[in-house]
């Protein structure tokens, strides 16, 4: 039974993370010393039974790619959430137990949607089951939402891009998405950070401030690149930009001197490459980056890694102004519009983890965890149904350390933001700045 806003008093992220930051403070200064125990002379009573509920997280952690690293960040953010705005892991007179799934990263860098959809399947067997978070990768997310779905468990996606898992795009996603992920026709899956589709723009809106006329955006057909491509094409007009698709490259050995010698034949035209990174990829943005120095090339979040930045510039001058850029949906933490919370998250990941650097995955697994506590202050009693998890999850707005959002009827998040990075003479990259995209109207 859902309390009356008048009865309950919702505690916010923002209210216990200032209490949080409070007693790490006085954690510092000392603290008081106990008062002596004392023998107990009360009668013994049966306590009543705490009622349990569960969350579940399938995250690729095991490996050193990428995709490994991330996934380690946002399980650590995870971790700092339960410890700050849990009880001891209990909320609101439940006892909240967290399961986690530590998934390998396959040889391609993907991880195993076999092993993704078993990992669905159990925590959809357990009735004290009340949210989900993973994956991070298309491939896992695609393999557990169906399965989360006929369960009526909430999956907080906290890196998966993909444009067809929310909605369907004429002549770009599959036939069947996203219908396929909601086998019971309710959306159960959201999306925290911002999709292709925004990313789509972001590229736009660069090549549009670059002072590009034209962009030859180049992808492999039938991947998730070929739809940033797409979308891209679609949404041109909007930026005064003529697109020029390219997605019938093969990706092979051999085909890359043939195909950046057609991309160069667009006179005045930046270059934008929406595919994995490999040596075909790297090759035809070293040839392109070599003979075409002044005309930018942008990446999408795909190619944001130092080894794509390194594999281009080798054997050519590092300038510091390279026109080399990424497009990735994670920005420089300060440029985060809940200012102060990142700082206090950050200061909770110093205690916890040491002075290391903090990576904004760490803010996703965080928020992803958030969501789910509001959700259960929001339900009071009937925080053990998931059909009210997932109504209020569905229906709050979160004032977040990424900004304020809700999540539209897609299951996509309301933020409209990319950060670009640009390459830089120690064949690293730097961020250069936020691309923010005015709101779609999607709700």
């Amino acid at each position: 039974m859902r309390p009356t806003q008048a009865t309950r008093a919702r505690l916010t992220v923002r209210s216990v993370l200032a209490v949080m930051a409070a007693a790490l403070l006085l954690g510092a200064c000392g603290s008081a010393q106990k008062p002596p125990a004392t023998r107990s002379t009360t009668t013994t009573t049966t306590k009543p039974v705490t009622p349990q509920i569960d969350i579940y997280s399938a995250l690729p952690t095991v490996g050193k790619s990428q995709l490994a690293q991330d996934g380690r960040a946002v399980e650590r953010g995870i971790d700092l959430a339960l410890g700050a705005l849990t009880d001891h892991r209990r909320i609101d007179g439940f006892h909240l137990t967290y399961r986690r799934f530590r998934d390998p990263v396959m040889s391609d860098g993907t991880t195993n949607p076999v092993v993704a959809a078993a990992h669905a399947r159990a925590a959809a067997i357990d009735p004290r089951a009340i949210l989900f978070i993973g994956g991070l990768d298309a491939g896992a997310t695609q393999a557990s939402a169906p399965i989360l779905n006929e369960a009526g468990i909430a999956q907080i996606s906290p890196g998966s891009l993909s444009v067809g898992l929310s909605e369907s795009v004429k002549d770009l996603t599959a036939e069947n998405e996203p219908q396929r992920y909601f086998p019971t026709g309710t959306r159960t899956l959201f999306q925290l950070m911002p999709n292709d589709a925004v990313q789509a723009e972001a590229d736009l809106d660069q090549a549009k401030q670059a002072d590009c006329v034209k962009v030859v955006a180049a992808a492999e057909t039938d991947t998730e690149g070929a739809v940033i491509v797409g979308l891209m094409a679609d949404d041109q007009k909007q930026y005064g930009l003529t697109v020029v698709p390219e997605t019938n490259w093969t990706g092979k050995p051999g085909s890359v001197a043939t195909f950046a010698g057609a991309l160069r034949q667009v006179a005045g035209a930046c270059f934008v490459i929406a595919a994995p990174l490999t040596p075909e990829v790297k090759q035809l943005t070293h040839t392109l980056h070599a003979e075409l120095p002044q005309d930018m090339i942008l990446g999408t979040n795909t190619l944001c890694t130092r080894a794509w930045v390194r594999a281009v510039e080798a054997g050519t001058p590092a300038t510091a102004d390279a026109r080399l850029y990424c497009t990735a949906p994670t920005l420089k933490l300060s440029d985060y519009a809940g200012a102060q919370q990142v700082s206090q998250i950050a200061a909770l990941y110093r205690h916890a983890y040491g002075r290391g650097a903090m990576s904004a995955y760490v803010l996703y697994g965080y928020q992803a965890v958030a969501v789910a506590v509001d959700a259960i202050l929001a339900t009071g009693d009937g925080a053990d149904d998931r059909s009210e998890i997932l109504e209020e999850v569905a229906s709050d707005s979160y004032d977040s350390p990424l900004g304020a959002f809700k999540f539209t009827a897609l299951g996509t998040t309301t933020l409209r933001y990319y950060g670009l990075y640009q390459a830089n003479a120690h064949g690293g990259l730097e961020f250069d700045k936020t691309l923010k995209l005015p709101s779609s109207g999607t709700a």
